[in-house]
C-alpha cells in the first residue's frame, strides 16, 4: 500500500513557480497574438474604407452603378414635368408626331433601397429618318431612359417608335 506523505515545502514552492511560470507564459503568448503586426496600420485603412462607404451610402444615387447624370434628383412633380418637356423637345427637334401614354411619379422607395422609378410611356411616328433621330435624341437624355420594352411598327409612309420604360430618381427626393 502506498502512503501519501504530506509535501515538503520546497516541493511546494516549486510547484508554485511551475504554475506561475505557465501564467506567465500563457498571457505573454495571448498578448503576442492579440495584436497581429501591422495592426494599426490595416485598422486605418479598413476604417478609411468604412468612411468611404458610409459616405457613397448616404450619397443619392448610386453613383458606381449608373453613369454620370443617368439617374434624376429633384422634387417629383418638378422632375415629371421636366421629363415630359424633354421627350416633347426631342419629338419636335426630329419632326415627329408624338403621344405620351403615360408619366407616373415615382413610387415609394422600398425600405433600404437607393433609386425610385418614374414610369414613361410614349408613341412616336413620323417618317424613319426623323424617328430614328428621336430615337438617337432619347439616348441621349440625361436623366437617361431605361426602357422596358421598345417597338417599331411601319405604316404606309410613317414608321410608329413605341416606348414603355423608366427613368431611376434617387430616392432621396
Amino acid at each position: 500500500m502506498m502512503s501519501l506523505s504530506r509535501p515538503s515545502s520546497r516541493d511546494v514552492i516549486i510547484l508554485s513557480a511551475i504554475a506561475l511560470g505557465t501564467i506567465v507564459l500563457y498571457w505573454l503568448v495571448l498578448w503576442a497574438i492579440a495584436e497581429p503586426p501591422h495592426f494599426k496600420d490595416r485598422l486605418a485603412v479598413v476604417e478609411a474604407n468604412f468612411a468611404q462607404v458610409d459616405a457613397a451610402r448616404r450619397a443619392p444615387g448610386d453613383g458606381t452603378a449608373y453613369p454620370a447624370n443617368a439617374t434624376c434628383q429633384g422634387e417629383p412633380v418638378a422632375m415629371e414635368s421636366a421629363l415630359r418637356q424633354q421627350i416633347a423637345a426631342a419629338a419636335a427637334a426630329s419632326a415627329v408626331d408624338l403621344t405620351i401614354a403615360e408619366t407616373g411619379s415615382p413610387a415609394e422607395p422600398e425600405r433600404n433601397q437607393k433609386l425610385t422609378a418614374f414610369t414613361v410611356g410614349f408613341d412616336a411616328s413620323g417618317p424613319y429618318a426623323n424617328v430614328m433621330a428621336f430615337a438617337n435624341k432619347l439616348g441621349q437624355m440625361r436623366p437617361a431612359l431605361f426602357a422596358d420594352t421598345v417597338g417599331l411598327d411601319q405604316g404606309d409612309a410613317t414608321v410608329t417608335f413605341k416606348f414603355s420604360g423608366r427613368v431611376l430618381c434617387s430616392a432621396a427626393l
